[in-house]
This record gives C-alpha cells, structure tokens and sequence, in this order.
C-alpha cells in the first residue's frame, strides 16, 4: 500500500496565496456596468468628494421654490393671518385698505411686518400681551422726495433744509396735498409747480407748528365686507 500524500492547511493556505499573486490584471475579475470603478484613477478622494457637493449645490440652486404672494389689503391681512386673540391698534393715517403682497408661508409676524415696511406702517407687536400697534413710519426729508415725488419732477432743496429731519407721510391723499403736509412737521415749505414740473423746498420763517399725534384706536371686528 502506497502512503498518501497528506498536506497541512497551512500549506495549502500558502500555495494558494502564492497562486492569487501571480496573478495578471488581466486575470482578475473586472466589474460591469455603472458598478464599474476605475482602478489607479487620477481623481483623489478630496476631488470626487468636491465634484459631488458641487453637483448637489447645483441640483438645489434649480430647485427654487418660489415665493408665493397674494394680493390683499392690510384689513383683510388682519383678519386673515393674525390670531382672533390679538388686539390691534392702528394710529390716524393708517390706510387700512391699501393693497399689499403678502407672501404666503412665512410666519405672519414677518410676513406682515416686512410688508407694512414697504408701504411706511411700523407694527409694532407683544405676542405675551397678545395686542399689535401700527402706526405710520418716520422718514427723513429725503426718503420722502426720493419715493414719492414723481421721477421726472426737479427737486430744489435751500441749504438750510434740514434733509434729515423725520416726518411721516400720509399715504391717503395725493403726493402734492401729502408731501405739503410732511414738510410742514420739519419746519420746511414746498412749493410745486406741476406744469414745470418742479419742486422747490425752504425753510420757513416761522417756528412749525407742533403736530399732534393722535392715540391709536383699538380696531373693532377685523372683518372684510
């Protein structure tokens, strides 16, 4: 009987090993399709990492929601979009059914701030003491020529004309009646000529007359018919 060839597992562990590194490129198994990665690449980790968060970058700057705006007037932003428990307090001047666009989505009390900002009404508003104030904006002499006088009017102003003083503008009554009555508060005359299209502001001789500010009143119902 001829003795059997009998070999160790760590010998056969090592021809095996021996085997699989002799091995050519060519001989190992390749993978196919999108699955395929390419060996000894150029692209770092760093790159492919950065070319991926580009992309992504990308994908979302395409994917804008846009901002969604409805057409309405302040009244019915009021009654629409600020909680029934609230107590609102709009002060003289405070054209309650001028048009605004309010952007859907956002919370209301920026939402409706940012708006009211647009058209010179500052809100002013305590969510402990659940009560809100508006109340028309102070502007400079100079934001009120710049926004509300007409762009193709010439605008002559004294060297004496405080252009920073504040005042509030009266949204209500036509731009002439309006800026009359603002510049007045600043101690300031204005003289249009509509034909000419021309504005002239100086100061007046006399002291101004002091502006009496009303209380705000409590509004009722915030219904809309």
């Amino acid at each position: 009987m001829q003795p059997q060839s009998r070999l160790s597992p760590l010998l056969v562990s090592a021809v095996f090993l021996v085997s699989a590194c002799s091995s050519t490129p060519n001989d190992l198994p390749k993978p196919s399709g999108e699955n395929r990665v390419a060996i000894n690449s150029a692209s770092s980790v760093a790159d492919l990492m950065a070319s991926y968060y580009r992309s992504q970058k990308e994908a979302k700057a395409k994917l804008q929601i846009p901002k969604v705006t409805e057409k309405m007037s302040v009244a019915k932003a009021l009654e629409q979009y600020v909680p029934a428990d609230f107590k609102v307090f709009s002060a003289e001047g405070v054209d309650l059914q001028t048009v605004i666009d309010y952007e859907v989505g956002k919370p209301w009390p920026e939402a409706l701030g940012e708006v009211l900002t647009e058209i010179d009404v500052d809100m002013t508003a305590n969510l402990d003491q659940r009560t809100m104030t508006l109340k028309r904006a102070r502007l400079t002499v100079a934001e009120v020529v710049q926004k509300y006088v007409p762009g193709d009017f010439s605008v002559y102003a004294d060297d004496a004309v405080d252009m920073n003083s504040r005042v509030t503008f009266d949204r209500s009554s036509g731009w002439a009646e309006a800026l009359g009555r603002a510049m007045r508060q600043a101690g300031v005359s204005s003289t249009i000529n509509l034909r000419n299209k021309l504005v002239v502001l100086k100061p007046v001789t006399a002291a101004p007359a002091a502006v009496e500010v009303a209380s705000p009143r409590e509004l009722g119902a915030r219904s809309v018919e």
